[in-house]
């Protein structure tokens, strides 16, 4: 079988919380969830990594994989931009970013040549749940035959506002039948979960509903059947500026219309992520207790660099001395985008609509889209070959 891909969905920046989440620090070390994301997959039997990223944000992620976790880390770096579309169409001027989570995935094409797993960079999942993704795949590597990990709604509120989820619907045994879009999710009394669908109708869940965070594990045959639901969506919504392909709904198609099946595996760990500032701090309690735990080093930076064999090893004491850099600063939004060239579009300071239900920002208002670009093959960061990446 082919070597096990993780591919983290890193290109947004969140109008919203106002930084790059994927970078923001919440670990003991300055780690971000994309850190313990790399680090979860490598220790579960995943071997490379790519990066789905946007020219903006491409030299922020180029350099904390290489400060953290210097040039041996298998990691290969895929753009998402608004080009190149099928049949050469282009986009609508005042479309503003890319095509949503679908389009990211399907830019993963010559990136994974075997089966693959596909996460938010701002989503902490827990170990196991790369586990069972990999395990999973392992068991039919090529089929039309995908996996979904699904947590508990309940425990992916925030205490903050509401959050949009895609809601599973599963048969007895296990298979995803249907996925529904559902916003504005929050509790209310009795302990019952009230939101709306995506027409307004009032939607009333349960803590134990299962949903999608994003997690999804999917074979090469994946492709084409979203290639042809991305043309027959910008055959429908092309000239919409702010429509997105999602990869909810891509998968939810494919499911009722009986191309693919896709098993859903409730996971137990406690996933948690930041749709709100304010969210941030008990990330950080999260972290904080898990390293407490023994789960997590208290230095991902030091467990994942690998061993030169040509340096003697220091000692203890020398290595307590010595000074592996401050931790790194979060990323904001503005720093960002105050680098981009002139009539690169800039994040809106407007309010937004919670997350979309597969994790990804919601449009923002019409704007000025990227420059177009040729299509170039994904750049990989050197490695010397395989090793124990897990220390």
């Amino acid at each position: 079988m082919d070597t096990l891909t993780l591919a983290i969905l890193a290109a947004g920046l969140s109008s919203r919380y106002g930084a790059a989440k994927s970078l923001d620090p919440v670990g003991p070390d300055g780690e971000a969830l994309l850190d313990y994301a790399v680090y979860d997959a490598l220790a579960s039997g995943f071997g490379a990594i790519g990066l789905v990223v946007r020219r903006v944000t491409e030299d922020a992620l180029r350099r904390r994989i290489e400060t953290r976790f210097g040039t041996a880390l298998p990691v290969t770096f895929v753009r998402q931009e608004l080009w190149p579309l099928p049949g050469g169409r282009r986009p609508p001027s005042a479309r503003m970013k890319p095509w949503g989570t679908g389009h990211a995935v399907l830019r993963l094409a010559s990136l994974a040549p075997g089966p693959f797993a596909v996460a938010n960079g701002d989503d902490f999942y827990g170990r196991s749940s790369y586990a069972r993704l990999a395990e999973s795949l392992s068991e039919d590597p090529t089929g039309a035959t995908f996996h979904l990990i699904g947590f508990r709604l309940g425990s992916t509120l925030s205490e903050h506002g509401g959050v949009s989820r895609a809601v599973c619907e599963v048969d007895g045994s296990g298979r995803l039948v249907g996925l529904e879009e559902v916003l504005g999710i929050e509790a209310v009394e009795e302990g019952a979960l009230l939101g709306r669908t995506v027409d307004g109708k009032r939607r009333i869940l349960q803590p134990d509903s299962l949903v999608s965070m994003g997690l999804w594990g999917f074979t090469p045959a994946v492709f084409p059947l979203l290639e042809q639901r991305f043309a027959d969506f910008l055959e429908q919504h092309g000239d919409d500026p702010a429509r997105e392909f999602l990869l909810s709904d891509a998968v939810g198609e494919m499911v009722s219309s009986g191309v693919a099946d896709v098993w859903v595996h409730p996971s137990e760990e406690p996933w948690f992520g930041m749709t709100y500032r304010d969210d941030r701090a008990r990330v950080e309690a999260h972290i904080a207790e898990l390293v407490e735990q023994g789960e997590y080093p208290g230095s991902l930076r030091r467990a994942m660099r690998p061993v030169d064999p040509r340096v003697p090893e220091a000692d203890d004491d020398t290595d307590e001395d010595q000074d592996d850099g401050p931790p790194d600063e979060p990323i904001e939004a503005d720093q960002i985008i105050g680098a981009v060239e002139p009539g690169e579009p800039v994040e809106s300071d407007e309010p937004v609509e919670p997350d979309q239900p597969d994790g990804s920002e919601a449009p923002d208002e019409p704007g000025t889209p990227d420059a177009p670009e040729d299509p170039e093959a994904p750049e990989t960061l050197e490695h010397p070959g395989p090793q124990d990446w897990i220390g």
